[in-house]
């Protein structure tokens, strides 16, 4: 999905707008929602630092990704070191920030293979029967098996 958010410094009224425009159908941008702050807080929290503006930045109304937030944040703060500079438009595709780097795996001589014969892979005549009970602590709901033995498998979805 593609967001856009246009930064409008208002002068005149000492106040800064904040619209964020979300993607519809894949086709075109729409506003989703307009914040507008007060000047005088944004100039007295911009040399507190980036992390201060972003707080201020982010209301119950408008809460954009970590990622986008700091940019959103260093756009602020060149507006406001600008006297020339009124608007910013920052566009954003969440795709770019999805890809996973792929990871190349090397191959090796040493690694034996036991050759397995089809039908034994669809064998279903395995009888393991798991007793389990669900106790409640501090985080919620943790599955305990009965089992001595549980085979940990780290998957990477």
């Amino acid at each position: 999905m593609r967001q856009k958010y246009v930064i409008l410094k208002n002068d005149e009224k000492n106040e800064l707008i904040l619209r964020a425009f979300a993607e519809l159908d894949n086709t075109e941008l729409v506003l989703a929602c307009e914040e507008t702050y007060d000047g005088k807080i944004i100039k007295s929290t911009i040399p507190k630092g980036k992390k201060a503006l972003v707080s201020i930045l982010r209301t119950q109304n408008i809460y954009p990704p970590g990622l986008y937030t700091e940019i959103i944040a260093e756009s602020v703060m060149e507006l406001y070191d600008s006297k020339n500079i009124h608007t910013k438009e920052l566009l954003f595709d969440d795709m770019t920030f999805l890809k996973k780097e792929t990871k190349t795996f090397i191959a090796t001589d040493n690694i034996e293979y036991e050759e397995i014969e089809s039908d034994e892979i669809l064998d279903d005549d395995f009888n393991i029967n798991y007793e389990t009970k669900y106790t409640l602590n501090e985080d919620g709901f943790i599955l305990n098996f009965e089992e001595k033995e549980l085979i940990d498998v780290e998957c990477e979805i």
